[in-house]
């Protein structure tokens, strides 16, 4: 999907545009930090993030993959409304361990839309 400008109905009759970009993915492996950012006029939607592992080689080569923490409501928080957040892949950060002595990392699926 591209970005993409939409018009959407409102029950007055009158339009709203609304502004979505295409769907992006941030990877942040453990103990390292990144940043999610959006153009200007433009703020953060988060729709999944999780904590763990589901990969065998991102971040470090291990066997086990079905580790997961689901931290999309803890993501959203922390990320609601801004234009760009700071995040840090930590046990301590995301609230719990998934999956101890196992290399972990942070995966964020979000989109950029026109501020609410």
């Amino acid at each position: 999907m591209k970005s993409a400008l939409h018009l959407l109905a409102q029950p007055s009759n009158q339009f709203l545009y609304c502004y979505i970009s295409a769907p992006k993915k941030l990877f942040v492996c453990q103990w390292t930090s990144a940043v999610l950012s959006c153009p200007m006029s433009t703020v953060l939607n988060i729709k999944y993030a999780m904590y763990g592992r589901t990969d065998k080689s991102r971040c470090s080569q291990v066997s086990v993959t079905n580790c997961i923490l689901n931290v999309t409501s803890l993501i959203r928080t922390k990320c609601r409304g801004k234009n760009h957040c700071s995040l840090k892949a930590t046990n301590s950060l995301m609230g719990s361990d998934p999956c101890r002595t196992v290399p972990k990392y942070l995966e964020v699926d979000y989109t950029c839309e026109i501020g609410k």
